[in-house]
């Protein structure tokens, strides 16, 4: 991790106008920001730096992901936005112990629509050493500091939330803070764009967040686009033993290397057997 971080602390600013946003994007990125305003208040981006410099390496996500066959990212994820409650009363010690055969876990820091939050970081990383993922709508490098000062090995960017020249200016604010990133794209056009920015982790994402249509297919086949030096995750739909199937004979072809399943585990009556029935053990 470098040693010296140097990133500006600018005001909170919405990173394109809302009209634009996807609809199922516009309300989570405005409490967002109402969060990150209130966040920035309590501690200083001067004080999560100072206390990253304190902190023990974390591990690689890509290192994890990029062993042979298809690995696991395994989401911690208590509600969303289109289904509701997951799992009630949804404990981390739990679910620590059920994805302990994934390579790596998804933490949901979003806290008014997912139910999760920075803090869930902290409270997985003592209890497990696999990399954490911290997902949610990062638009300024404050809240990439605050989740690598909770434990986060690696954040999710979400391409079409960060336009122009802000996808390569939060890479390289991961870069300085000792985070690695997955870029998540959905179609060709974001993958150019993620490419080009320096992605080196990218996630292509089936569902479609304007309309909340997932197409399985057309995920896989730009998966199966994406340069072979790109580490690959397919991300969201994936809930069958016959799904998984397909997707460990592209990671044969080194068209794919992980998949993210959350809402598969969440809602099961027993999540350790969920992810044993998918083949992960």
């Amino acid at each position: 991790m470098p040693t010296s971080m140097t990133m500006p602390e600018p005001a909170a600013t919405l990173p394109r106008p809302m009209n634009t946003l996807p609809r199922v994007l516009a309300p989570i990125v405005a409490a967002t920001l109402e969060q990150l305003r209130r966040d920035r208040d309590a501690v200083s981006l001067t004080d999560l730096q100072r206390q990253i410099r304190t902190m023990p390496a974390v591990p690689s996500l890509q290192e994890a992901l990029r062993r042979p066959g298809l690995q696991l990212i395994a989401e911690f994820k208590p509600r969303s936005p289109s289904r509701g409650v997951l799992r009630q009363g949804a404990e981390p010690s739990q679910f620590a112990k059920a994805y302990r055969p994934a390579a790596a876990l998804s933490v949901l820091c979003d806290r008014e629509h997912f139910g999760g939050g920075p803090h869930l970081l902290r409270e997985f990383a003592g209890l497990t050493p696999q990399p954490l993922l911290a997902k949610g709508f990062f638009v300024d490098p404050y809240q990439l500091a605050q989740v690598r000062a909770h434990g986060a090995a690696a954040a999710l960017l979400i391409a079409r939330l960060l336009p122009g020249a802000q996808l390569a200016e939060m890479l390289q604010a991961c870069g300085e803070l000792g985070l690695e990133a997955l870029v998540e794209v959905h179609n060709h056009a974001e993958a150019e764009l993620a490419l080009a920015a320096g992605a080196e982790v990218v996630g292509v994402n089936a569902r479609d967040l304007d309309t909340l249509h997932i197409d399985l297919a057309a995920c896989r086949a730009l998966l199966a686009q994406l340069p072979a030096s790109t580490c690959k995750v397919a991300e969201s739909g994936v809930e069958q033993p016959s799904e998984v199937t397909v997707l460990r004979a592209m990671a044969a072809q080194g068209q794919v290397d992980a998949v993210l399943i959350g809402t598969a585990f969440m809602t099961a009556a027993d999540p350790a057997a969920a992810v044993a029935g998918l083949g992960f053990a």
